[in-house]
């Protein structure tokens, strides 16, 4: 025959809150690993339709590429004004007179 032991617990009701503060805690764990992977697997669905919207976007450049005349379109270089003194002088009366009628209009 088998022999049964019983042994005495100390505060069986601290025990049995230990045990259930601990059964908690590894729910909360549990939850907050489930919420990980929901937000692992949105983001994975966002990249992948991040991939799709440029897949589209880059068919629609090749595509305007494609449509646009073909040519030598370089930018627009800054154009460097060079003027002879005799102009520069030209400029300053003109910008002098200029100023003297705007003086005068608003007296």
């Amino acid at each position: 025959m088998t022999e049964q032991f019983y042994i005495g617990i100390e505060n069986p009701v601290e025990a049995r809150r230990a045990i259930l503060e601990a059964s908690k805690s590894v729910l909360q764990g549990l939850q907050s690993y489930e919420d990980l992977r929901e937000i692992r697997k949105e983001k994975v669905q966002v990249a992948v339709l991040a991939q799709e919207h440029l897949k589209e976007v880059l068919k629609s450049v090749r595509k305007l590429k494609r449509t646009l005349p073909k040519g030598d379109y370089s930018p627009p270089k800054g154009k460097k004004k060079v003027t002879s003194q005799a102009e520069a002088k030209v400029l300053e009366k003109e910008l002098t007179s200029l100023e003297k009628e705007l003086t005068s209009l608003k007296e």
